[in-house]
């Protein structure tokens, strides 16, 4: 029910957005020309970050860089959100278990991964990017989650935001 109901916020939110920018009114092929004039004026290039002058912290710079630590990070969130979908009402205590111990799980392999970035990238620039400071702003709430959901039964609702 939920899930209908943000479907049906979202449907008229961008009803509006195309009646206020005036996009209703326009062709396909002209939407997607004034959707590309867009990106085109938006797009800048990736930044590159220099390596750090601390000779101890250059490898875990390394490591935040490679790619292959970029796809195992996405790969563990697809399977934490997938974890998450297959939580349902009157479950067995069982497949609770099996769901507390996944999320626990990706919260320690997602710590870990804010520490080797802010090593790696030093404080300054790895707070300095927006999805860096989402991923830290998750993290965080996971670890409150953790101790919230021991002191209160239902704190499942922190989980869902997290």
């Amino acid at each position: 029910a939920l899930n209908v109901f943000l479907a049906a916020i979202i449907n008229a939110y961008d009803d509006m957005r195309r009646e206020l920018d005036g996009s209703m009114f326009l062709t396909a092929q002209q939407q997607e020309w004034q959707n590309m004039q867009k990106i085109a004026r938006n797009a800048t290039p990736p930044r590159e970050l220099a390596a750090p002058d601390a000779r101890w912290r250059r490898p875990v710079f390394a490591l935040a860089q490679h790619r292959a630590f970029d796809a195992f990070i996405s790969a563990c969130i697809m399977l934490n959100v997938v974890l998450l979908m297959l939580e349902h009402w009157n479950q067995a205590p069982v497949y609770d278990d099996v769901i507390n111990v996944g999320n626990n799980v990706f919260l320690a392999i997602f710590i870990v991964e804010a520490a080797i970035k802010i090593v790696g990238y030093f404080p300054r620039v790895y707070f300095g990017d927006p999805w860096n400071l989402f991923d830290f702003v998750l993290v965080a709430a996971g670890i409150v989650t953790i101790f919230v959901e021991q002191r209160v039964s239902g704190a499942r609702v922190l989980r869902l935001l997290r």
